[in-house]
């Protein structure tokens, strides 16, 4: 993540741990998002990505995904969107400091 591209102080960090197919809470999570705040998808989250729903690609650089979540799912050699922040944990903690709150969905 580059210095540009780092969540403004008074973000939120959204961190979405089920699935976009069959769970409705990401629509709960994305109706709750500020201007600035960053989605990190984590656990069965990540699967998310096979098949992303548009809204959910269209946060950018703002949507970030775990790397070592997407590895124990065999899904690291999935090709994703070129603005998702792909992050292994050094990055999900500086994530969670950047950040001025952490809001868990699932």
């Amino acid at each position: 993540m580059t210095e540009q591209h780092a969540p403004s102080a008074e973000a939120s960090l959204h961190l979405l741990n089920r699935a976009t197919h069959g769970h409705r809470v990401w629509e709960d999570m994305m109706s709750a998002l500020g201007a600035h705040d960053q989605v990190l998808l984590i656990e069965d989250g990540v699967t998310s990505l096979a098949h992303p729903p548009e809204r959910l690609i269209a946060l950018g650089e703002r949507l970030h995904v775990l790397e070592e979540d997407l590895r124990a799912r065999g899904l690291h050699l999935l090709e994703i969107a070129q603005d998702v922040q792909r992050v292994d944990m050094k990055g999900f903690v500086a994530l969670t400091e950047r950040c001025r709150h952490i809001i868990s969905w699932f």
